[in-house]
């Protein structure tokens, strides 16, 4: 995540989610912390004056993207429509990263090294649990993922109230066979003017009580803890204005199948 104060987001992520940090230092992009939970990597924090894009609104923590290839997943990515916001960047030992932008102008990073950042665990409280991409063009976003990335898209009926009929389509992400790695909305007029973008969410415990948190440090509660058929879900503001959301998953929950 690039921010303006790397030790005040030190400080509120360790508040919120109990990460710990250990600082790398590398040439393309100066000093910046990793964050640690459960014994391993799960995030990073930078300074804004080295990312190669910070965005417009919302500002978003960034999702990555696992890829054995980084210069094919380039080539894929510019023939695909997409563009590199920076070259492919060497962080040491930890692997290499490059910084992309799909033909709606969403950032990502695709990742290729050390599996630390790659979500061994994914589920346990404190660690990044989900992207959820936010598009306006959805034919164009299926074709995008699959030709990068060669992730597949399966669209599904759900259901925001078991009590009634009333549905919403969802898109699942898959890669290869290691099951869903993200989903998909199709963003329509209730959003307004809201540019397409795509929310990182971080598992917790308890939704109500990370929320509370998160006020409680200087944060900002944007959508309250709110019931969905994964579980119950929030989304919520750092104090210097990066949003992110939460989930706290029903165990008992599997995608239908429809």
């Amino acid at each position: 995540m690039p921010t303006t104060d790397r030790e005040g987001a030190k400080a509120f992520y360790t508040a919120v989610f109990g990460w710990g940090w250990h600082e790398f230092t590398s040439d393309q992009l100066g000093t910046y912390s990793l964050a640690t939970k459960h014994g391993r990597d799960v995030a990073a924090v930078m300074d804004e004056e080295f990312s190669a894009r910070t965005g417009g609104p919302p500002r978003l923590w960034r999702t990555f993207f696992w890829s054995d290839d980084l210069e094919d997943t380039v080539a894929r990515c510019t023939e695909a429509g997409g563009k590199v916001l920076r070259d492919i960047h060497e962080h040491g030992d930890l692997g290499r990263s490059v910084e992309c932008e799909s033909p709606e102008g969403v950032a990502f990073v695709v990742w290729s090294g050390r599996d630390s950042l790659a979500g061994r665990a994914p589920g346990e409280p404190g660690t990044p649990h989900w992207p959820e991409y936010y598009t306006r063009d959805v034919k164009g976003a299926y074709r995008f993922f699959d030709d990068i990335l060669g992730i597949k898209m399966r669209a599904m009926q759900l259901k925001l109230d078991p009590a009634e009929d009333a549905t919403y389509t969802y898109h699942l992400m898959s890669a290869g066979n290691s099951g869903p790695v993200g989903g998909m909305l199709e963003m329509d007029e209730s959003w307004g003017d809201l540019a397409s973008h795509m929310m990182v969410y971080f598992a917790v415990e308890d939704c109500d009580a990370t929320a509370k948190l998160v006020a409680e440090n200087g944060g900002r509660v944007c959508v309250p803890p709110t019931q969905i058929p994964s579980g119950r879900f929030a989304v919520l503001e750092d104090p210097r204005g990066c949003t992110f959301s939460v989930l706290e998953s029903d165990p008992d929950w599997q995608p239908p199948t429809n």
